[in-house]
């Protein structure tokens, strides 16, 4: 299967999408010259709203041999754009590919590929080294950057990141920028975007809309990577992937492994692989019981059996099975409740042709379930 990320990744800014307040912050900041970029940029958001790639075409930019002008919403921003054919911008996709002492690159994430062996406060000790040195020169007609990438910022403890901190806000004299990503900004204290101090930045990736996915994924299919997309399949991709433009392509490519033998995504496909079984539809299911929803309920439930045939719709069942096994195991909720509500699923398996799986839920929908919360 061919790596379609990798191939569509966006080299320039015009390939980047949503985000457009952080994009003209950027591009002014780039466009102003070294004493305007942040020397720490702190960036939350989700998984697939374009975190990695917003990181990716800073570094470009700000490394790119023959950096070009670009123009957006009528604003000319003088050389911010990667040109994409010099040696670095052809070698240089994706920053985590690129961690290397002469790319100006250190990419840390506990676990990642090729950390296993160095504990968190190894990783952080080689970064802030690395900082410690003056960039590689990359480009003798242009100021040389060290970049130190930290990925799921939140997954170390509290007195390394404080660490970091110091050095990112109070000894950075040398051209060094820190970048902080992360996907839970909520498992961190409010002291970390405190400790930014005057020269930092904090940007939060917002999801993007049904329609900036409909067409970034017509877009690609027009690249003829991979077998054609019409726009109805698209929209049912993008009513699932929840503001998530990995989350799209990725529903893409399982269609396209499916019917890699058309030219074209089968509708017949589209209505059997785009099911309605993840965790987060089973969720939707039991918050609409805890809302009592009914409306909505009825909603999901009838979508759900006009994708399903009947041994998919007993698989449906048995998820929701799972779920209150787990409410149970896990305690949450009125353990009594959450019996009886299992009693009936079993009874609803039993007889699965002689009772509506709507009726069913409509029948839970009286309990407060409290699984929600």
């Amino acid at each position: 299967m061919l790596n379609i990320p990798q191939l569509i990744a966006p080299r320039r800014w015009e390939d980047y999408h949503g985000n457009d307040d952080i994009v003209i912050s950027t591009l002014n900041a780039l466009s102003l010259g070294p004493n305007a970029i942040p020397r720490s940029i702190f960036i939350t958001g989700f998984t697939g709203t374009g975190k990695t790639t917003l990181v990716s075409l800073i570094i470009r930019s700000l490394t790119c041999s023959n950096p070009e002008d670009y123009e957006h919403n009528g604003i000319s921003y003088p050389k911010v754009n990667p040109c994409g054919k010099c040696d670095y911008c052809q070698k240089i996709t994706d920053f985590r590919q690129a961690s290397t002492e002469f790319t100006n690159i250190t990419h840390v994430q506990v676990g990642s590929y090729g950390s296993e062996d160095m504990t968190p406060y190894k990783q952080v000790q080689h970064a802030l080294d690395m900082a410690s040195r003056p960039a590689a020169v990359l480009n003798p007609h242009r100021d040389n950057y060290r970049f130190i990438i930290f990925d799921e910022w939140q997954c170390f403890d509290v007195g390394l990141r404080q660490k970091v901190l110091l050095k990112a806000e109070v000894e950075n004299e040398l051209k060094v920028i820190y970048f902080f990503v992360t996907m839970q900004a909520n498992r961190l204290p409010e002291i970390d975007l405190v400790s930014l101090g005057s020269r930092g930045v904090h940007w939060t990736i917002a999801g993007h809309t049904e329609e900036q996915i409909v067409n970034y994924l017509l877009k690609v299919s027009n690249l003829n990577l991979l077998p054609k997309l019409n726009s109805e399949i698209a929209k049912q991709i993008a009513k699932r992937a929840k503001g998530s433009l990995r989350e799209a392509l990725s529903k893409y490519e399982m269609l396209a492994l499916r019917d890699c033998m058309y030219s074209e995504i089968q509708d017949d496909t589209a209505r059997r692989m785009l099911r309605f079984t993840t965790a987060e539809d089973r969720l939707g299911v039991w918050e609409a019981l805890e809302r009592g929803q009914l409306q909505e309920l009825n909603h999901i439930v009838s979508r759900a059996a006009k994708v399903y045939d009947a041994g998919q719709m007993f698989e449906f069942g048995q998820d929701l099975i799972d779920d209150l096994n787990y409410a149970i195991k896990e305690q949450k909720g009125n353990t009594e409740s959450l019996l009886f509500a299992l009693r009936l699923m079993y009874q609803y398996l039993a007889n699965y042709n002689r009772l509506n799986l709507a009726d069913y839920l409509i029948q839970l929908s009286g309990l407060r379930l409290g699984i929600c919360s």
